[in-house]
């Protein structure tokens, strides 16, 4: 969870361990999420799901583990240029 632009964030594995993971995907699910709501901590809002190939991308209302495991590990070019990579 983050708040736009608040500079914290803050994640638990708890709901991660959904369909218990191995350490690998259990590591992949927090690094996404890690990485996302950090995105949310610079100023970086959601893109919709299926326009693009980001860690932004979610949706409150039909987030779920399935769709983490499917989403990407990567900012897009448009995220990457509004934090300056």
């Amino acid at each position: 969870m983050a708040y736009l632009g608040r500079g914290s964030a803050v994640m638990s594995l708890a709901p991660l361990r959904e369909g218990r993971p191995t350490r690998k995907k259990l590591g992949a699910r927090a690094s996404k999420i890690a990485l996302h709501e950090l995105g949310h901590a610079l100023d970086l809002d959601h893109h919709a799901y299926g326009d693009t190939d980001c860690l932004m991308v979610g949706d409150t209302e039909i987030d779920s583990v399935s769709e983490l495991d499917k989403g990407s590990l990567r900012f897009c070019r448009e995220c990457r240029s509004t934090l300056g990579l």
